[in-house]
């Protein structure tokens, strides 16, 4: 099975992240990635993105509530 990694804004988003995997028989999350708010996400997508293309595949969840 794939190891994931989960990116996420805050525990609700990790907690949707890790359902969404479960869901589809994913249970190996090696990295949880969070921090409050979006920018964090938004600032660290470029590093996401060579990690899913070279480490492992990442998940990102983010709720948008406060676009800016």
């Amino acid at each position: 099975m794939t190891a994931f990694a989960i990116a996420t804004e805050d525990a609700l988003s990790e907690a949707v992240a890790e359902t969404l995997l479960h869901q589809v028989g994913i249970r190996d999350i090696q990295v949880r990635l969070r921090k409050e708010g979006s920018g964090y996400l938004r600032s660290r997508i470029a590093n996401f993105n060579r990690m899913a293309e070279k480490v492992m595949p990442v998940l990102l969840v983010t709720d948008l509530d406060r676009k800016h």
